[in-house]
């Protein structure tokens, strides 16, 4: 059975698709337990009948959110990692900075809903990881390409008991595999992982915070936007270059990715 997600995806001027799009905004504002299937229809401009007739709960249309923004942060990680390829790793890391980045403040949300995973005191329980549930999206970067992606069971049309656990895709041990941090993705090292989430926690702090910090430093948004890329590659650039010839014990500087070998997108989507 096609589900409500692909739906919205086959029709991006459906009522469902308008629905999700606003969703995905509104929960990235308020998270979860900040937000009411009630908001969601005031600023979509609906009655809350008809967005429990196209999601049914809360809980089904956050689960779409993750979902659709999981597959579309793989898809645009992919895509970068297309650009990418081959190249030296402080030139990699230059341009993966300055797409993602831009990325990442066209769809703010993926970076709030990150971070309130990471410090929420409260989170919605469930049983199934999207990470591993969704697949990402082929088709030309820049563009919605909504084809696949749904889940390893059937689901409802709407209302359905089933629940995700609502992990956002950190892709933390093939970033750090790719960063020659490790010799492999399947067995990393703590102070591995570490450096790959301070390298995270940098971005989508700047993006997530772009408000607050904004208004400390009396920047507007395209001077923003530039500082925050220069000082990412300022701090990140230096820290990862300088460390890999002393992790490195197998691949020499002038062997290329090995296959599957992204910079940014987990392996087992590959």
């Amino acid at each position: 059975m096609i589900s409500p997600l692909e739906k919205a995806r086959k029709d991006p001027d459906s009522m469902k698709a308008k629905i999700l799009r606003v969703a995905r905004r509104v929960f990235g504002e308020y998270g979860f337990h900040g937000t009411t299937t009630r908001l969601i229809a005031q600023e979509t401009g609906i009655d809350i009948s008809t967005l429990h007739y196209h999601w049914g709960d809360k809980a089904n249309l956050y689960e779409a959110v993750i979902l659709d923004i999981t597959d579309d942060l793989k898809s645009e990680l992919a895509e970068v990692e297309k650009i990418i390829h081959g190249l030296p790793l402080a030139k990699r890391m230059e341009i993966a900075i300055d797409v993602v980045t831009d990325y990442l403040f066209s769809c703010p949300e993926i970076s709030n809903l990150i971070l309130f995973r990471y410090f929420g005191k409260t989170r919605h329980e469930g049983t199934v990881d999207p990470s591993t549930a969704s697949k990402p999206r082929s088709g030309e970067r820049g563009k919605k390409s909504r084809s696949g992606s749904t889940l390893s069971t059937p689901r409802a049309e709407a209302g359905g008991s089933r629940r995700v656990d609502f992990h956002m895709p950190e892709f933390v041990s093939d970033i750090a595999r790719s960063m020659r941090l490790t010799e492999s993705s399947k067995d990393v090292p703590v102070e591995a992982r570490m450096k790959v989430l301070a390298m995270m926690n940098a971005i989508h702090n700047f993006i997530s915070g772009e408000e607050f910090f904004r208004s400390l430093l009396k920047l507007e948004k395209d001077a923003y936007v530039s500082r925050v890329k220069e000082t990412l590659r300022f701090i990140l650039i230096p820290a990862f270059v300088s460390s890999e010839g002393k992790t490195r014990t197998v691949m020499s500087p002038s062997d290329e990715d090995p296959a599957g070998g992204w910079l940014w997108v987990n392996e087992r989507d590959h």
